[in-house]
């Protein structure tokens, strides 16, 4: 028997009060964030004939992440924490990945970096990669 999850409309979309908890900004920045995201879908629509549904004051989760390019962020002090190391490497790091990931065309949230980036520079972890992995694991007879 297959179990179904159920999926809630926050599984789906974020709230301004999703966003101060997951980015950790204020109410003011999340409006900002989705007002941008939303007029960026706007334009979408009638460039590409699109028909993204657009919300008031929600943005597609998936969106997000695209423009993002993932929903958990570091600050420097985040860094320094968890990975134990000094303030001006965490600086370092921070504006290496930074810069990477404008040149890819993604958007910041001003003194934050995605933690999936963080973990794919320090760790050389990639989804290209583990991609690799797992298919050079298959047995061949």
């Amino acid at each position: 028997m297959i179990k179904m999850r159920k999926i809630t409309h926050s599984d789906v979309v974020f709230s301004p009060e999703d966003l101060i908890i997951v980015a950790g900004i204020s109410l003011q920045t999340a409006y900002k964030i989705i007002k941008e995201l939303n007029q960026e879908l706007e334009e979408i629509n009638k460039k590409e004939k699109k028909s993204y549904i657009i919300f008031r004051a929600k943005i597609w989760r998936k969106f997000f992440r695209e423009r993002y390019y993932d929903e958990k962020f570091l600050t420097i002090n985040d860094l320094e924490k968890k990975f134990k190391i000094k303030e001006w490497e965490a600086k370092e790091i921070h504006s290496t990945i930074k810069k990477e990931l404008l040149e890819r065309g993604f958007r910041f949230i001003k003194g934050r970096i995605p933690e999936k980036a963080v973990l794919e520079k320090i760790y050389d972890y990639s989804e290209e990669r583990v991609k690799n992995e797992n298919t050079s694991k298959t047995l061949k007879f």
